[in-house]
């Protein structure tokens, strides 16, 4: 029971201070929008004046799906008062997300309890920048958990609610793959792939056909298709883009290394997703956040558009890492401490500095982040 209540404390704690970070409570009306939230609602407003969301000339355009705009609509028309109020819907969705995913299934203990904390630890510097930078992906961690929750008694449930990630972020939709692995050990794959199927269909058409209507929907549809395949080079370039694909494709390599070294990558994520799928138990006998932790690492290493601060998906990695066969060998898991300690420090200026770098940012081009994720993936098979 204790520890149960230390974790309701310290997630509590951990929101309080995710909300007031940059929002003075004194203060509110002096609280801004970061800039990628506004790409949400200026689509908004330009929906609500007749207007095309979807634009190539401008570098943070909008590109997402269409239904992804009526959320937005229901937000204050000013930009600052609506972040206040979704920074607050992000926060809450984080700390039920974890509390939902690590308890349910056995005793929680205080081990559990730590382990917990250090995910948190482990996952801060994402979290951070997403609320900075005015990002979503607390809405994927959350969906994963969800749908892993509900596969055992309701898979059609928890197909839906997969099929609403492509909604938010289009490559996302990978994440139905595993959900149906899981499904086949209990003859469900079927009905988790029914309701994929009619949760894409709802949120990328019966959704936005009901409030745009039919012409408006197949235009806006078109669109965003349309921008998915002709964004500007820069976007994959930048150095917040941690997607190891596009970083091998930035050394200057001779190109049969390029080639080389992204085989070698092909190959390696098949290899884990094959040991997964020998190895890994199903959601229903682990806690959904454990479950749902490796595949969302791979989920982020196969996205072309990789962003530092997917680290928060990741909260769940101790957890899983403690349940690894490895674990109980103490060499391995004095080796698991010191690396844990590794991938924190050097997303810390302080730390970077003493090595003659200005920024932890430097550090971008080499891939440290997709290797923190690597090394975390690894750690738990």
């Amino acid at each position: 029971m204790w520890p149960r209540r230390v974790l309701a404390g310290f997630l509590l704690l951990c929101s309080v201070a995710l909300y007031c970070r940059n929002v003075p409570l004194t203060d509110l009306g002096s609280a801004r929008a970061p800039g990628d939230f506004k790409v949400y609602l200026t689509a908004r407003d330009r929906v609500a004046a007749g207007e095309d969301p979807y634009r190539l000339d401008v570098y943070s355009e909008y590109k997402y799906s269409p239904a992804m705009v009526l959320p937005y609509s229901v937000l204050p028309r000013s930009h600052d008062a609506a972040w206040l109020i979704n920074k607050a819907i992000l926060v809450l969705t984080w700390a039920v997300s974890i509390w939902a995913g690590v308890l349910g299934i056995g005793a929680f203990t205080w081990r559990h309890l730590s382990l917990v904390v250090l995910g948190v630890a482990l996952s801060w510097k994402g979290l951070l920048e997403a609320f900075d930078y005015g990002q979503v992906d607390v809405f994927l961690l959350a969906g994963a958990v969800t749908a892993a929750i509900q596969l055992a008694r309701r898979p059609r449930v928890a197909g839906a609610v997969i099929g609403l990630l492509p909604a938010l972020k289009l490559p996302w939709a990978v994440m139905i793959l595993p959900f149906l692995f899981a499904a086949r050990a209990k003859k469900k794959t079927f009905q988790v792939l029914v309701g994929f199927g009619l949760g894409v269909f709802a949120w990328l058409a019966v959704v936005p056909v009901l409030f745009f209507g039919r012409e408006k929907t197949i235009g806006l549809t078109r669109a965003w298709f349309y921008l998915l395949g002709h964004q500007p080079a820069g976007v994959y370039s930048v150095g917040i883009n941690q997607s190891p694909w596009l970083l091998v494709l930035g050394w200057q390599l001779h190109p049969w290394l390029q080639w080389g070294a992204l085989l070698w990558m092909m190959g390696f994520l098949l290899a884990v997703v094959l040991r997964l799928m020998k190895v890994q138990r199903l959601p229903n006998e682990v806690q959904p956040l454990v479950w749902v932790t490796p595949w969302l690492i791979i989920g982020q290493l196969m996205n072309p558009l990789a962003w530092r601060w997917g680290s928060l998906l990741f909260v769940g990695a101790p957890l899983g890492i403690e349940r690894s066969g490895l674990w109980e060998n103490r060499i391995w898991r004095s080796a698991v401490g010191g690396i844990m300690i590794l991938l924190i420090l050097i997303q810390m200026n302080p730390v970077v500095q003493c090595f003659g770098w200005g920024h932890w940012t430097d550090l971008h081009p080499y891939g440290t982040i997709a290797l923190y994720w690597i090394g975390l993936l690894l750690l738990g098979l």
